[in-house]
């Protein structure tokens, strides 16, 4: 069974059972974006047309991470990215799929694959890398 978080009353009643210090990091992290200027949050859901270019994006920015460095990112290897495009086509196909990028001041700095099914979601790939 893969671990899960239940969100009952909301983002706030779900806040209130973090730790201080998961909140504070949260807060910090939020502060820091805002400071770094123009930044923007990209989500595709249903345009075949532009999933290409933006799972190139996610791709990229595997490179630019810690695993990029080793070897082990998924823009690396010709069978992930096979993997995660096809994951991705079929989870569009049914109305699925939440591709999100964040990017700040012309960069992509973090990315997300997520599949949502009857009110679930099960984050199938993520990662950060340098702007």
């Amino acid at each position: 069974e893969s671990p899960y978080v239940r969100f009952e009353g909301g983002f706030e009643a779900y806040m209130k059972t973090r730790l201080t210090r998961f909140r504070r990091n949260l807060s910090n992290a939020r502060n820091r974006l805002r400071k770094a200027g123009d930044s923007r949050f990209i989500v595709l859901r249903d345009d075949p047309e532009a999933l290409g270019e933006h799972l190139e994006h996610l791709f990229s920015l595997s490179l630019r991470s810690w695993k990029g460095e080793t070897g082990t990112a998924t823009g690396a290897r010709d069978g992930l990215k096979r993997f995660y495009t096809d994951v991705a086509k079929c989870w569009q196909a049914k109305g699925g799929l939440e591709l999100r990028l964040l990017e700040s001041n012309g960069a992509y700095i973090a990315s997300m694959i997520s599949l949502v099914e009857e009110g679930f979601v099960e984050v199938a790939l993520h990662g950060a890398g340098g702007g």
